[in-house]
């Protein structure tokens, strides 16, 4: 999907991606769509909590416990 890199919204539709794609359990596509999302909203914590399950059932710990740390940051 395109997006306008104008759009102040877009994060939403990334963030829309990153939890189809974590439910479907293609986690990597998730992890690319939540990336996205908190790239163009780093304020939005419930986007964090998809990108550290995502990045958890691929085994990326490291990473997952990053996102967990944000998550409780804001």
């Amino acid at each position: 999907m395109r997006l306008s890199p104008f759009d102040s919204w877009a994060w939403v539709a990334f963030d829309a991606q990153a939890m189809s794609h974590l439910l479907r359990g293609h986690y990597e596509d998730s992890c690319r769509a939540a990336y996205k999302s908190v790239q163009a909203n780093p304020a939005h914590s419930i986007t964090y909590v998809q990108l550290a399950a995502a990045l958890a059932k691929l085994g990326r710990l490291n990473e997952a416990r990053a996102a967990a740390a944000r998550v409780l940051e804001l």
